[in-house]
């Protein structure tokens, strides 16, 4: 996938996906840095072994998931955007972020 391959090294992935889209950004996570997932270590995590894997584990809570619903109506809870590129654009993006220094987030879409 050359959007992967053109990215710079990153200090820290968080894998919702596995598979080979996992196994190619654990290749990108720089020596010291983090990959935390929540399925898993990737297949191939023994050839990257100064990069630390971490488990994400969560368990449901119906009323903690009742009060940020209500945050997030109330308004009292948002994360603000300040762009959108597809993963296509992810090095723009990766740009944007080192020259803008933008206040919201920069979200990549699948």
């Amino acid at each position: 996938m050359k959007a992967v391959a053109d990215l710079p090294e990153l200090d820290a992935v968080a894998d919702t996906v596995n598979g080979t889209t996992a196994e190619l950004m654990l290749g990108k996570v720089k020596s010291g840095g983090i990959f935390a997932s929540v399925l898993g270590p990737p297949a191939n995590a023994d050839k990257y072994p100064k990069v630390k894997i971490v488990p994400v584990f969560a368990e449901p809570d119906p009323a903690i998931l009742e009060l940020f619903g209500e945050a997030i109506v109330n308004r009292k809870f948002v994360v603000p955007i300040t762009a959108k590129f597809p993963m296509a654009e992810a090095k723009k993006a990766h740009q944007m972020i080192e020259t803008e220094h933008p206040l919201g987030k920069v979200l990549l879409l699948p």
